[in-house]
């Protein structure tokens, strides 16, 4: 019984101090907005993953400098995480670091909007 169900789950998602991600459960907390939950965003951030967290739980951090920034931290599971896209292509953003030089064009993005969200 235990491997036909373990067989059909999903292996949840490792991210790393410094990821960007979105938050499914701050989309759906706003009760005072005047749009119907059909339209809503789903998910809302992006956030910064601040703490890698014992039984897949993340303590995620606003980024200064993101529309609506007010200074918050939540510990979140992982389930209600999304990696936050790149801008303009297929990827994530995330801290691996893949070629042989350190820095993909990935990371180089991310860092770069990571320093243009906090300037």
């Amino acid at each position: 019984m235990k491997a036909h169900y373990d067989k059909r789950r999903r292996k949840a998602t490792a991210y790393k101090v410094g990821d960007l991600v979105l938050w499914r459960a701050a989309a759906t907390d706003r009760a005072d907005t005047k749009v119907s939950h059909k339209l809503a965003n789903k998910f809302d951030g992006p956030y910064r993953i601040a703490k890698v967290m014992p039984n897949d739980r993340y303590l995620i951090e606003a980024i200064k400098g993101v529309r609506g920034y007010k200074r918050f931290q939540a510990t979140v599971a992982v389930d209600s995480l999304r990696r936050y896209p790149c801008m303009g292509s297929g990827e994530y953003m995330s801290g691996e670091n893949d070629s042989v030089n350190g820095d993909t064009d990935a990371e180089t993005d991310r860092l770069d909007l990571l320093d243009l969200l906090e300037s």
